[in-house]
C-alpha cells in the first residue's frame, strides 16, 4: 500500500487506522460510532492535525521570533488571541461656539448641548486623491450652553479624520454561534488603499421585540471572550446605559481584511436567526487627512451625515437612544447655529501595526490576559491603542509619593496649590492610585479630552480598586554652560555667553561651514524627540564624541565669556558642560551642571533649549593658512 504520509489530514488518518485495525480483524469497535475505540481515534486524529498544523507553520518561520510576513505573523498571533491594529487616523480637539448674533433659545440659565455621533464637518481641503477631508465625531458629546456665554465647551470634543460610509452589503445571519463577516470589499492593498480607522467599526442589527422592529447598535471589541459589559457614563460618571452584551469582534485578518464575530449567548449575545446587519466604518484620509490651526472654523457648518443613508433614516433609527434633538428638522436648527474650531494641528496618524511591533506587543498582550495589572501591562496597552501618546510613565500611589511627592517637597512646593498645574494631591484614600505621565508628540501636551479617552479605555480593563489619573509630565531643559545664570523664570531666554567651541584641524580640507552644520545637526538629533524618552540618562559623554568624530575636527570645548569683556577673558572647558533645570512650578530650583551622564526623573522628558538658536552658540575656530598649490 503506497501511502503519501505528508497529505494526511485528521479524516484521511482516521481511515487509515480504522482500515489497519480492519484488516487485522482484532477488534470491531472502530465500526461503531460513539463505541470508547473510536473516541480513543478521533482524539488522536485532531490532535494530529493540530500538531502537523503548527509544525508547518513552524517548518515555515520558526514560529515567533522569526516570522518577517505579516501574513504568518498575523495567523501566528490569532492563537494567542491578539489581534494587530489597523490604520489610527488623526483626530482634533476642537472648541464650540454659538454663530455670531444668533440666540440660542435658553429658556433658562444654562442648558444642556447635546451633539449625536457622525456630525461631521468638511473641511476646504481634499487629498491627493480629490475626495474633502472631513472630522466627524465618534461618540455623542455633551456641553452646556449659557445666556452669558458664546462658548459651549467645557471639554473639548474630540474629531476624527474620515467620513462615516455604509458597508455595501447588508449581512444576513443565519444564527449560529460565532457568526462571522468578512468585509471583503474594503481594499487596504497599496494599489488601491483605502485608510478604514481601527477602532470606528458600528455595527447595527435590526431587531424586533414586542412586536416592533428597530435597528440596535452592537459595540465592538478586540477579543469576544474578554469583553465586558459596556457601561456608559456621563462627566459625572453616573451610569447612562448598557448593551445587554451585544459585542462583537472585530480583527484585521493575515488578507488585511476585516472580520467581524458575533457571540454564542455565552461569549457575547448570538445573532438573531435572519436578522439584517449593518456595518458602518469611517474612511479616513490617511496621512493627507493631517491639518493645521485654524482649517476648522466658523465658515463651516455641522452636519451629521453617513454615506449611503439618508439623514431621515439616520435620525429616525439609529440616534433613537440617545434623545438628541439638536439637530435635523426641529424648529429651531439648533446644530446649524453651533461652530466649531481647532486651535492646534490635528494629531498625526498612525499606520498598520508591522510584524516587529506585533512581535513585540503580542506576548505582553498575552500574558497580561486582556487585564491591566502591572506597570509594563498599562504602558503597552496605552502605546499600542493611543497613536498620539509619544511616551508614557506609569506610577503606583507609592512611587508617586516617593518620587514625585518627595522632588516637590525638596523644593518645598508640595503644597495644596499644586492642583493649578493639574497635578493630582494624594491624601490618605489613595492607596492604590495609577499615575499616568503622558508626553504627546511635539511640544504640546495631552489634551483634556484625550486623557478622558484614555482614562475610560483603561477603565475597563484596571483593577477594581485602582483610580486612573492621566497627568503631563515636567519638561527638564539642557543648555551648553560653563558659569553665568539664566534667566530660569524665563526659561525659553537664551544665555550667548555660553558657547561650544569647536576646533577645525589645519591639515583637514572640511570647511567650517560644513563643520558647523553637522556639529548643529549632532546636537538637534541628540535631543530629538524620537531619540529621548521619559526618565532617560542624558549622555553628555556621546555627545561629545559624536562631535569629535566629525571629520576635520581637533577639539571640543565649552566657552564662557560675559558681554562686554574681551575675547582675553574667555574661559574653557576642555568637553563639553551642559546645564539643566525644570522650568515649571519649581522655578529652576533645581538647575545643576553636568559634563558626563545624568538620569533625569521618571517623570521628566529632556528637551534643548530653544533649538532654533542653536546655531549661534555654536564657533568653529580655524587656524588661518595659505596653500599656494593644491598638490595632486
Amino acid at each position: 500500500m503506497n501511502t503519501d504520509y505528508l497529505r494526511f489530514d485528521s479524516n484521511s488518518i482516521k481511515e487509515l487506522i480504522t482500515n489497519k485495525l480492519n484488516t487485522d480483524g482484532t477488534y470491531s469497535d472502530q465500526l461503531f460510532p460513539g463505541s470508547d475505540l473510536t473516541v480513543l481515534i478521533e482524539t488522536f486524529c485532531y490532535m494530529f492535525d493540530t500538531m502537523t498544523y503548527l509544525e508547518n507553520v513552524g517548518a515555515a518561520e520558526s514560529i515567533f521570533t522569526d516570522s518577517q510576513y505579516y501574513e504568518n505573523m498575523n495567523r501566528i498571533v490569532k492563537m494567542l488571541g491578539y489581534n494587530p491594529a489597523g490604520f489610527i487616523t488623526s483626530f482634533i480637539n476642537c472648541q464650540l461656539s454659538i454663530l455670531d448674533g444668533e440666540v440660542y433659545n435658553t429658556t433658562s440659565e444654562s442648558e444642556l448641548i447635546l451633539l449625536p455621533k457622525y456630525t461631521t464637518f468638511t473641511t476646504s481641503l481634499n487629498d491627493t486623491k480629490g475626495n474633502p477631508i472631513k472630522y466627524t465625531l465618534i461618540e455623542n458629546f455633551s456641553t452646556v450652553v449659557t445666556t452669558t456665554s458664546k462658548i459651549l465647551n467645557d471639554n473639548e470634543p474630540i474629531f476624527y479624520n474620515g467620513a462615516w460610509k455604509l458597508y455595501p452589503t447588508t449581512f444576513v445571519s443565519a444564527g449560529i454561534p460565532f457568526e462571522t463577516f468578512t468585509l471583503s470589499s474594503i481594499d487596504i492593498s497599496l494599489t488601491n488603499r483605502q485608510y478604514i480607522s481601527h477602532d470606528n467599526i458600528k455595527v447595527y442589527v435590526e431587531e424586533t421585540k414586542n412586536g416592533i422592529t428597530s435597528w440596535v447598535e452592537w459595540y465592538g471589541d478586540n477579543n469576544l471572550y474578554t469583553a465586558t459589559e459596556k457601561v456608559f457614563f456621563d462627566d459625572n460618571k453616573v451610569e447612562q446605559a448598557n448593551n445587554e452584551n451585544r459585542f462583537f469582534e472585530y480583527r484585521l485578518n493575515e488578507n488585511k481584511q476585516y472580520t467581524l464575530t458575533f457571540g454564542d449567548n455565552i461569549n457575547g449575545k448570538q445573532l438573531p436567526a435572519e436578522s439584517k446587519v449593518m456595518v458602518i466604518y469611517l474612511e479616513s484620509n490617511g496621512a493627507d487627512g493631517e491639518i493645521g490651526p485654524g482649517v476648522i472654523n466658523i465658515d463651516g457648518e455641522l452636519s451629521v451625515e453617513i454615506e449611503g443613508l439618508e439623514e431621515e433614516f439616520i435620525k429616525q433609527n439609529l440616534l433613537t437612544d440617545t434623545g438628541l434633538v439638536t439637530w435635523g428638522s426641529t424648529p429651531d436648527e439648533k446644530l446649524s447655529l453651533i461652530r466649531a474650531a481647532n486651535i492646534e494641528e490635528s494629531y498625526t496618524s498612525r499606520d498598520l501595526e508591522t510584524v516587529d511591533k506585533i512581535r513585540e506587543r503580542a506576548p505582553t498582550s498575552f500574558r497580561a490576559g486582556s487585564r491591566l495589572i502591572t506597570e509594563q501591562d498599562f504602558k503597552q496597552y496605552v502605546l499600542a491603542k493611543f497613536t498620539n501618546v509619544f511616551d508614557i510613565c506609569v506610577m503606583n500611589n507609592w512611587t508617586y509619593m516617593t518620587e514625585f511627592q518627595t522632588w516637590l517637597n525638596k523644593y518645598d512646593k508640595l503644597k495644596p496649590d499644586i492642583k493649578h498645574y493639574d497635578y493630582e494631591f494624594g491624601d490618605s484614600c489613595d492607596f492604590n492610585n495609577i499615575y499616568l505621565w503622558l508626553k504627546a508628540p511635539g511640544v504640546s501636551k495631552v489634551s483634556k479630552s484625550y486623557k478622558n479617552a484614555i482614562e475610560r479605555e483603561c477603565d475597563r480593563l484596571k483593577p477594581a480598586t485602582s483610580e486612573i489619573i492621566p497627568i503631563d509630565p515636567f519638561t527638564t531643559v539642557f543648555a551648553p554652560y560653563l558659569k553665568g545664570d539664566y534667566d530660569l523664570k524665563n526659561s525659553w531666554d537664551t544665555n550667548s555667553e555660553n558657547k561650544i567651541i569647536i576646533t577645525r584641524s589645519t591639515n583637514t580640507m572640511v570647511s567650517v561651514e560644513r563643520i558647523h552644520q553637522n556639529a548643529v545637526q549632532i546636537i538637534l538629533d541628540f535631543f530629538k524627540l524620537e531619540n529621548q524618552s521619559l526618565g532617560n540618562t542624558i549622555d553628555i559623554n556621546n555627545l561629545y564624541n559624536q562631535l569629535m568624530a566629525i571629520d576635520g575636527v581637533e577639539k571640543v570645548q565649552t566657552s564662557y565669556l560675559q558681554d562686554g569683556e574681551p575675547a582675553s577673558k574667555t574661559e574653557y572647558y576642555n568637553g563639553l558642560s551642559f546645564a539643566f533645570w525644570t522650568p515649571h512650578i519649581i522655578n529652576g530650583a533645581d538647575f545643576d551642571k553636568i559634563t558626563g551622564n545624568y538620569k533625569i526623573l521618571n517623570f521628566q522628558f529632556p528637551v534643548l533649549l530653544n533649538p532654533g538658536n542653536i546655531t549661534n552658540l555654536i564657533n568653529v575656530t580655524s587656524d588661518i593658512y595659505n596653500i599656494s598649490n593644491i598638490e595632486f
